[in-house]
């Protein structure tokens, strides 16, 4: 899924120290959208030749950058790294990425992002996405017969290098390029293309991965994939990148729109899955066109999902209880509507990361004893013991399967999933990373199955009529998104 940042100084007053602050805290605030590593790319300089276009890029989570010997000096000097050396090269424009694995080894920084080639005209070019391209191999092995090696294994590398052959080959502009890349290759991307002098926001006419800006208090205009970036940087979101478009940013912060220019689909094809798990529940994700001030958060649509969740499968327990923290908002539906008591049962390590996002199946498992703690008291009064346990979603039952007998053992007599999504029966080759049937739990098994593949005494999914329902009651419309996860209805193709 991955995190983009932008951050972009048009006074070029701001000291480096703070852009290195405000790009450690949006980076920080993304970081549930990858753990794996990330990177920065900035321009410093402000006359003629003197702008340089820097690149650095680190493993682990961005709390990797700060330095807590280093933040106690006068002057403090509270990053290393990448962000510590922004620090001292004062840059302007920044872009920032949380790496979250669909592609290439994970102990191999060419595989993450940001990416950057040499222009003859404009030097160093830097690129970073979120989404992936369906048939990435064909179009990386077309483009190496033309052109240049890709060395990468990501999208976003991939994405660079056929828009700067575009360039090239025909002579066109950063702009052109881009649009012709959009009509050419389906994808699913938001991404952020700089140079020295200009940067541009492009996003894929079916518009599945969220691409927001915003602008700070004092001037500085901030983009990102989700809106939890803006309230600690102090910004507001001022407009939704629209899908297809091209935003052009001249160094002065004036930005231009170029409308996609062909015809774009009938309907936005967001994700759903943002708005089902990834997304932070304090995150405005998708705008489409409506006001922003009208557009709930995402833990809104969690709630309404799993008051839609309590009307389809009601059940005889003694509570409902969340896994944490992902089912939480779903947990507060299902209980309001189910008259159910809301109990908190599991403890969550915080230490651990989302196991989703872990690349092998040993290491999800590994994770999941470490992710969670239990409230045995729970089950001390015999009138407490029949548990309804709720998540936003079952992909590949790892989790699930753990909890359901950490429970057991715990003093559950009966434990009782409930999950706010409809079965997950089909592969993403967008962006989420669950690209083969046989990692998901539902696309072989039917719910009977699952539930005794997660020895649970019963098992209720979200349908797709209620999922709709609930859409529609946040001021909605599912027609407006992916749900080729439940469907098998791609918006884009995705085989040869």
């Amino acid at each position: 899924m991955c995190g983009i940042l932008y951050l972009h100084d048009p006074s070029k007053k701001i000291p480096g120290l703070v852009m290195a602050k405000r790009a450690f805290m949006a980076l920080a605030m993304q970081q549930h959208r990858g753990y794996q590593g990330g990177g920065v790319g900035y321009v410093a300089g402000v006359q003629g030749d003197r702008k340089r276009v820097w690149l650095d890029k680190f493993f682990g989570p961005v709390s990797s950058q700060y330095d807590t010997h280093g933040a106690k000096k006068s002057p403090p000097e509270p990053f290393c790294d990448g962000l510590g050396k922004m620090v001292h090269r004062n840059p302007y424009k920044v872009i920032g990425h949380g790496r979250y694995a669909t592609a290439g080894p994970a102990d191999d920084l060419i595989h993450y992002q940001p990416n950057f080639v040499e222009d003859i005209i404009d030097g160093r070019v830097i690129y970073a996405a979120n989404g992936d391209i369906p048939r990435l191999d064909f179009y990386r092995e077309a483009l190496e017969e033309v052109a240049d090696d890709v060395p990468s294994q990501n999208d976003g590398d991939f994405t660079l290098r056929q828009i700067a052959y575009y360039r090239r080959k025909e002579g066109l502009s950063w702009v052109a390029a881009m649009q012709r890349f959009m009509q050419e290759i389906p994808g699913a991307y938001s991404g952020i293309l700089m140079t020295k002098k200009r940067t541009f926001f492009m996003r894929d006419p079916h518009g599945i991965r969220p691409f927001l800006v915003g602008r700070t208090e004092d001037g500085m205009i901030v983009a990102a994939s989700e809106s939890c970036v803006f309230p600690i940087l102090k910004a507001s979101l001022i407009f939704e990148v629209e899908r297809g478009s091209i935003v052009e940013i001249t160094d002065d912060g004036t930005m231009t729109v170029h409308a996609y220019p062909g015809v774009l689909p009938k309907h936005s094809a967001h994700c759903v899955v943002c708005l089902a798990y990834f997304a932070r529940p304090d995150s405005h994700v998708f705008i489409d066109g409506k006001n922003p001030a009208d557009v709930h958060q995402k833990g809104s649509y969690a709630y309404r999902f799993g008051v839609e969740l309590a009307v389809e499968h009601p059940v005889k327990a003694d509570f409902v209880a969340s896994i944490r923290n992902s089912g939480d908002l779903a947990t507060k539906g299902y209980s309001k509507r189910s008259g159910l008591p809301d109990k908190e049962l599991l403890i969550r390590n915080f230490s651990i990361p989302r196991t989703f996002l872990a690349s092998e199946q040993e290491e999800r498992e590994f994770m999941v004893m470490l992710k969670f703690g239990l409230m045995t008291d729970m089950f001390r009064d015999a009138d407490m013991r029949r548990v309804c346990l709720i998540d936003d979603t079952i992909i590949r039952a790892t989790t699930m399967r753990g909890i359901v007998s950490l429970l057991r053992a715990g003093g559950a007599e009966e434990v009782h999933i409930r999950t706010a999504f409809p079965p997950i029966t089909n592969p993403c080759f967008m962006g989420i990373a669950m690209p083969t049937r046989a990692e998901l739990v539902a696309s072989s098994r039917t719910i009977e199955e699952i539930k005794d593949f997660i020895q649970a005494d019963s098992l209720g999914y979200l349908s797709i009529d209620g999922l709709s329902r609930a859409m529609v009651e946040r001021n909605d419309s599912l027609q407006n998104y992916c749900t080729a996860c439940f469907t098998g209805h791609y918006p884009i193709p995705v085989t040869a």
